[in-house]
């Protein structure tokens, strides 16, 4: 949105240069987008971890 916005207000249009900048723009909110799942996933995993080490935790206290 802010390179539409600084091409409108550009007195100099050479539409080249932005459409760089929008699709260099692009390609960082995809790697973004990507990188979010990816923590997600990994933050999915380490809840399950931890949920099998508080469940067997939990069971050899009370098998005591």
């Amino acid at each position: 949105m802010q390179t539409l916005y600084a091409y409108s207000l550009s007195e100099d249009k050479q539409i080249k240069d932005f459409e760089k900048v929008l699709f260099k723009s692009v390609e960082e909110v995809n790697e973004m987008y990507i990188w979010t799942l990816s923590l997600l996933d990994e933050v999915a995993e380490y809840v399950v971890i931890d949920a099998e080490s508080r469940a067997a935790k939990y069971h050899s206290n009370r098998e005591r």
